[in-house]
């Protein structure tokens, strides 16, 4: 049998449209792969898209356990999946592990609030034993709805307020950045940044919590729907968090569920090609089907479905 090689193709997820059209999937899971020849995958510590059926970090594999009540996947305002997150409900994911626990480091996510009267956090890393110890990136809706990237140790917290802030029912996307002790940066959107140079060290931090503050009690669960968290191990620059945002680079973590692999033929003679197509890109009678193009030679043909 001739050596099977696997090529990796050129990732596919440039535009918006497509990601919402592979996402689009009635709640079944995807299974996001991490682009990891993304230069944004460069330094991440932890990617939970929120967008699938999965809630499993696709980095380390770090497992999210949910509340008593599951925030449930929804079609969003853009087509999209989402996890929807609700105060009444007491909603939020925790983990049982933290990939990082000191600065430099960045957290991201994409949200949308349903109700922004109140103080809501959105990601943070928490020591589970105390209240004060702790990186989080925090919607501050009694405050214009600003963003803040907040450090907090037992002397205190330490904010880095944006300067504009998120429209209730509306997609933004917060950023959190913590460029060491007594740096952090705090953005939504692309809009003017706040800063904070008070020194803060948190320690004893053992767990990340989407949703709600997951110090040792529960709180400021947030409403509306999360997606696309992130952290990373460093702190980002201007121009990724450009990246993160803008429409034509902002899913290029997202690995497309497309693989391509060819079976290398006796010198001179020619190449067969499997095109594999996973997941739930297709679907048949409700239930995820697998399916395959086969062709030989140089050139791609239509191929035939196998």
């Amino acid at each position: 049998w001739p050596t099977i090689r696997r090529k990796r193709c050129r990732p596919l997820v440039q535009h918006s449209n497509y990601l919402r059209r592979i996402m689009r999937s009635n709640n079944k899971p995807i299974n996001f792969r991490l682009n990891s020849d993304s230069p944004l995958a460069y330094g991440l510590a932890l990617w939970l898209p929120l967008s699938d059926g999965q809630l499993v970090d696709r980095v380390r594999g770090v497992v999210f356990v949910p509340s008593s009540t599951v925030p449930p996947m929804q079609p969003t305002l853009l087509g999209t999946a989402a996890r929807k997150f609700t105060n009444a409900s007491s909603t939020y994911l925790a983990s049982a592990i933290t990939p990082i626990t000191a600065a430099p480091l960045t957290i991201t996510c994409w949200f949308a609030p349903t109700v922004s009267s109140s103080t809501r956090d959105l990601v943070g890393i928490y020591n589970s034993s105390n209240t004060t110890d702790f990186f989080q990136i925090q919607s501050a809706g009694s405050a214009s709805d600003t963003i803040r990237a907040r450090t907090g140790d037992s002397g205190g917290a330490s904010n880095g307020q944006s300067a504009t802030g998120s429209v209730d029912n509306l997609w933004s996307f917060g950023s959190a950045r913590f460029g060491a002790t007594n740096n952090r940066v705090g953005q939504c959107d692309l809009g003017g940044t706040g800063t904070s140079t008070g020194s803060r060290t948190p320690t004893g931090l053992d767990r990340v919590v989407i949703g709600a503050q997951g110090s040792s009690s529960f709180s400021a669960y947030f409403d509306g729907w999360i997606s696309d968290v992130c952290i990373w191990e460093r702190s980002l620059t201007d121009a990724e968090i450009f990246k993160l945002y803008d429409p034509i680079t902002r899913w290029d973590l997202y690995e497309p569920i497309k693989l391509q692999w060819f079976v290398g033929g006796a010198l001179g003679g020619p190449t067969l090609y499997v095109e594999e197509q996973d997941g739930a890109l297709g679907l048949a009678g409700g239930l995820a089907k697998r399916t395959a193009k086969v062709w030989a030679g140089a050139v791609a043909p239509t191929g035939t479905d196998a």
